[in-house]
């Protein structure tokens, strides 16, 4: 289950803006 930077960056960004969505509201 290797994944490329490219992969985990693009995931860590999905993740802190659903988190940032959250923390908005």
């Amino acid at each position: 289950m290797a994944f490329t930077d490219h992969h985990k960056r693009c995931m860590l960004e999905i993740y802190f803006r659903n988190t940032e969505k959250i923390n908005g509201q």
